[in-house]
């Protein structure tokens, strides 16, 4: 089920982040991870946050600025169940269009017109980057060329 974003959450939303980036990012130092944990920590309720929930376990999380994705994330042994895909169908509700970034190499495979599916099978085939380690924040601060994709109905 997807809800919106309770403070009882942070914790475990917190931790799958952490996870997603250690294991998404292995080239970078886990200390610069677990350092920007507590920035984290203050940032993540001030955005808009839907959590998937199963039987009392968060197993993914998207986030929201407005129109922009500016993270999701998936648990590692929720993976390829879809719920990157249904955290997507949801954020899509009532809006007319979203926006993301991420680095070029990814962009250039991502079709024009793209479906939530289509946008996870790209980024999937770019080298097995899973959709639920994306981090928009992080691929948009980076200094690799990144490609911005917006979309009605991404």
């Amino acid at each position: 089920m997807i809800r919106l974003f309770e403070e009882e959450d942070l914790d475990e939303v917190l931790a799958i982040w952490l996870d997603a980036n250690l294991r998404a990012h292995s080239f970078i130092p886990a200390g610069y991870w677990e350092g920007r944990r507590e920035e984290v920590r203050q940032a993540l309720p001030q955005a808009e946050l839907y959590v998937w929930e199963e039987r009392g376990e968060i197993l993914g999380f998207l986030g929201l600025e407005g129109d922009y994705i500016a993270g999701i994330f998936v648990r590692h042994g929720a993976q390829s169940r879809g719920v990157g895909k249904k955290l997507l169908d949801r954020a899509k509700e009532g809006r007319g269009r979203l926006s993301l970034c991420l680095p070029a190499s990814l962009g250039a495979q991502v079709e024009a017109n793209c479906d939530p599916e289509q946008l996870a099978a790209a980024l999937y085939a770019a080298g097995g980057v899973p959709l639920e380690a994306f981090l928009a924040e992080t691929a948009c601060s980076s200094s690799a060329p990144l490609t911005a994709i917006e979309r009605s109905h991404l």
